[in-house]
């Protein structure tokens, strides 16, 4: 028990601390049982309990209350968080009351230490937001740079074919609100052009 990896710890039903292994007690930041017993009933002063989105959790609700009222607990992920400190952890809780036959049930939960897992699911999945937003982006572009720029090309297009009366000759009147409209476009289409180019930066 004392090797494993995954910490266990040990109490009667009174919730009176028993034994916990190696791993578990290092998980809490203790060398030795006794130290545990020391501070068990200022827990509550020492350690935050709460759920992986940040609601802090009632000590009717921690791991161990809820085994000793006979429930069984299984992976139940918690950030615990030492007060006071910067140290805080994710821990995946489990156990049960055990023995209830031989006369001298006792509570066992074990803890499991999912911290770095779950920072790795963390960027994983900020990862994939950002790919999702990427792509995102270039198809708002690629569509942008398509719907905006074909049709203005193309009234840039014949508004200069008219320009040079190749379909009949334009009084100045015409020629002028022609040259209007053909300055305004390209101006257009250069700001559609930058806008786009500033998008992609």
């Amino acid at each position: 028990v004392d090797n494993l990896s995954d910490g266990l710890i040990i109490s009667d039903l009174t919730g009176r601390l028993l034994d916990g292994n190696s791993a578990g007690l290092e998980m809490h930041g203790y060398t030795q049982v006794e130290e545990v017993r020391r501070d068990l009933p200022e827990f509550v002063s020492i350690f935050e309990l709460a759920t992986l989105d940040g609601a802090a959790l009632p000590v009717t609700e921690w791991p161990l209350a809820r085994i000793l009222r006979g429930e069984i607990v299984r992976d139940f992920d918690l950030r615990i968080r030492r007060l006071g400190t910067d140290w805080e952890r994710i821990f995946s809780y489990g156990g049960a009351v055990v023995g209830k036959n031989t006369g001298r049930p006792l509570a066992f939960l074990t803890v499991t230490d999912i911290t770095s897992r779950k920072k790795a699911e963390q960027a994983l999945r900020a990862r994939d937001v950002a790919e999702a937003a990427s792509r995102l982006k270039s198809e708002f572009l690629a569509n942008m740079s398509h719907e905006l720029r074909t049709p203005l090309n193309g009234i840039i297009g014949f508004s200069e074919f008219l320009q040079d009366e190749k379909p009949g000759p334009l009084n100045p009147k015409q020629k002028e609100y022609l040259g209007d409209i053909l300055n305004s476009g390209r101006h257009l289409l250069d700001l559609i052009n930058d806008v786009l180019d500033m998008s992609k930066i």
